[in-house]
């Protein structure tokens, strides 16, 4: 079965809304840690509107199984990357409606993604690269020598009937084969939640999910450990 990544960005919005230092995602990343996360993951933005550089600096500091930081490509965020040195960053499209979401990769400029890439590993950062689930794309992270691919599920997650959900899976699972294949790591994750992770985890070549927004809602009611370990259980069961 899969690993499991939580997000932590969706926290950070109440914080935002009343312009204080709580919740502290590193506090949020120990319990999630106590309830079963394989890994931390947030993501920073150029605007810093949620996830901030200091949360990054701390979170190294107190994550003790794996931090991914998920960022579009730009010089001060690789500056951010490159002094924390995170376990993973994982490249994105800048979501320009909302700084705590992200958009895959369309690889315009291939060489400046290559050439960042090619930096990360070089300061010992796993890299990898948030892409759409189709042929293209995972050549072009292969080019680019990433060690992993985080595909996305942002379609599987928003289909409007079984039919398309099982087409948009099919999709996800014969561009896993195919970044296999290329000896990419495989990753999944956008919108994945309570109800539709476990088909996503079925797929036996992927090897971490990533849920953030579906489980900090959960975490509201009933406290982040224990929305962990709800997610860890959804994901550990047979269909």
């Amino acid at each position: 079965m899969p690993l499991l990544a939580v997000k932590l960005d969706s926290l950070t919005w109440l914080r935002e809304g009343k312009r204080s230092r709580d919740p502290d995602p590193a506090q949020a990343a120990v319990l999630a840690e106590l309830g079963g996360a394989d890994a931390i993951t947030v993501t920073l933005h150029p605007s810093r509107r949620f996830i901030r550089d200091r949360d990054v600096y701390v979170l190294k500091e107190v994550v003790k199984t794996r931090l991914i930081v998920e960022m579009p490509l730009d010089d001060d965020l690789m500056t951010v990357a490159l002094e924390v040195r995170p376990w993973m960053v994982t490249f994105i499209a800048e979501n320009q409606v909302d700084p705590s979401g992200k958009e895959p990769l369309d690889y315009q400029d291939f060489e400046a993604i290559s050439e960042a890439s090619e930096r990360l590993r070089g300061a010992g950062v796993v890299c990898a690269h948030h892409i759409l689930p189709d042929a293209e794309s995972v050549k072009n992270a292969a080019r680019c020598r990433a060690d992993f691919v985080e595909f996305s599920t942002s379609g599987y997650s928003r289909a409007s009937s079984v039919a398309e959900a099982e087409a948009e899976l099919d999709d996800i699972a014969r561009n896993c084969t195919s970044a296999h294949k290329l000896g990419l790591g495989i990753y999944c994750g956008s919108g994945l939640t309570y109800k539709n992770v476990a088909q996503c985890a079925e797929i036996d070549i992927v090897q971490q999910v990533t849920v953030g927004r579906s489980l900090i809602n959960r975490a509201v009611i009933v406290g982040i450990e224990q929305a962990v370990s709800q997610m860890r259980r959804e994901i550990d069961r047979k269909i």
